[in-house]
């Protein structure tokens, strides 16, 4: 592989990598496409993506020329990867409507409580809506 993407991660060049990964976004609005750059045993380095399986597997054929020849499918279904997706991030779930970082547009923490930014604009609903109808 010769890896010819230009990929900066904390303003430093990310060269060739040994492992890539095309995962299907599982949340948010965009469903799109994240092409993983990867060490050895997986750690993700830096993150490309596309909005299309498609895109992503052409993106990666240019950066490394030939790897179209080694993908391998893991048929893993979105239910599995969900699901280990919420055990990875057990520990930082929203304490009230158990969402993940990865759903919401934010996450407030202080000590074992996680608050949504979801849950935090409801409950400022609440209190303003209560305050009016007094």
């Amino acid at each position: 592989m010769d890896g010819r993407q230009v990929l900066y991660v904390d303003g430093k060049l990310l060269g060739p990598v040994p492992r890539l990964a095309i995962c299907r976004n599982l949340f948010g609005e965009l469903q799109d496409f994240l092409i993983m750059h990867c060490d050895n045993r997986w750690n993700v380095l830096g993150v490309g993506g596309a909005a299309t399986l498609r895109e992503s597997m052409q993106r990666s054929e240019h950066w490394y020329e030939g790897i179209s020849q080694r993908w391998v499918r893991t048929h893993t279904t979105k239910r599995i990867a969900e699901r280990w997706l919420r055990t990875q991030c057990a520990g930082e779930a929203c304490s009230m409507c158990r969402k993940i970082p990865a759903e919401v547009d934010g996450m407030f923490s202080k000590g074992i409580v996680n608050i949504c930014f979801l849950c935090i604009r409801q409950m400022h609903q609440s209190i303003v809506d209560s305050e009016i109808n007094r």
